[in-house]
């Protein structure tokens, strides 16, 4: 699920209702400081204990591993979750191209280092795994989405 960024009602309710949390962040300070005062929030007063964390917009992989490196840091210290690095989206030109045109940079520019980044994460993200006792589909608009719903507004 794609939220905006910030605290909301919304972002914190589908966090909570999502088979998988993951966090996307730029290396932008504004988008940490908002990814872990969700993290927090969602590790404390939620207790979801797992996360994975995407960096977007990043200049190279160096630069997404140490956006990682730092922001895991944070968390080890002062959070008990566990955060895993799924891997970085790179800014390229061809992004700036395809939203020109409309249209997806995987389907305009398949060998750009952005294009190559998603099939990456697409391919990882196939090969997740989740809990078997997790029910989604249709059963998200059932009681546990109305006592998750209820919990987000009275937190």
């Amino acid at each position: 699920i794609d939220c905006a960024a910030g605290i909301s009602a919304n972002v914190l309710y589908f966090s909570l209702v999502a088979h998988e949390t993951l966090i996307v962040v730029t290396p932008d300070p504004s988008s940490l400081t908002d990814a872990y005062a969700l993290v927090k929030i969602l590790s404390t007063r939620y207790h979801l204990r797992s996360f994975r964390l995407l960096i977007n917009r990043a200049k190279n992989v160096q630069e997404g591993k140490e956006v990682f490196r730092k922001f895991s840091l944070v968390t080890d210290r002062f959070l008990t979750l566990r955060l895993d690095y799924v891997g970085c989206i790179p800014l390229d030109d061809y992004i700036g191209m395809a939203v020109t045109q409309q249209r997806a940079v995987c389907d305009l520019y398949p060998r750009a280092p952005s294009s190559r980044a998603f099939h990456t994460l697409a391919t990882h993200v196939h090969q997740w795994t989740g809990d078997p006792s997790w029910q989604g589909g249709f059963q998200l608009f059932g009681p546990a989405a109305m006592a998750a719903t209820q919990t987000v507004m009275e937190g």
